[in-house]
């Protein structure tokens, strides 16, 4: 089975650090293939990843649990218990680091599209891009207006 070793990628680094490491993750399950990653999903991303995304955004890990559907008990319970994601809230967080590496592509920063992807956004119905990432369709219009950006049409 193919693993991501969160804990060991992460053991005894700072907040930038873990920053950092969202991006690693999210290039090191990019570049896997699809059945790979869909191993992956079905197995459960870690739940470390709640925090992970949390720090990259700066978002608190119970809006990073909303986003995932989690309520804020189950969401702090797996991250305490170690206990992987279900395949549901996986696919979310997969689905969001897709996203995130295609924010950085288009403003060539890391910290520029983090940033972009937890402001609410006018062209996504005042909603923070990250948000919309619980849905495959939500997950399209972010798509569609990082590549209006890209492009240089308004967005």
């Amino acid at each position: 089975m193919i693993m991501i070793d969160l804990p060991e990628l992460l053991k005894g680094q700072s907040e930038a650090q873990s920053d950092a490491s969202f991006w690693t993750v999210a290039e090191q399950i990019s570049a896997l293939k699809d059945a790979e990653r869909i191993q992956i999903i079905r197995a459960g991303l870690p739940a470390m990843m709640i925090a992970l995304v949390g720090t990259a955004l700066a978002v608190n890990r119970s809006t990073i649990g909303t986003m995932l559907n989690l309520s804020p008990s189950t969401a702090e319970r797996r991250f305490k218990d170690g206990k992987p994601l279900d395949p549901v809230a996986s696919e979310r967080v997969d689905r969001l680091l897709q996203v995130a590496l295609l924010a950085r592509d288009v403003f060539e920063d890391d910290k520029i599209a983090a940033k972009w992807l937890a402001i609410p956004n006018d062209a996504l119905g005042g909603e923070p891009p990250f948000a919309l990432c619980d849905t495959d369709l939500g997950a399209r219009q972010v798509r569609r207006v990082l590549h209006a950006i890209e492009w240089g049409n308004a967005a």
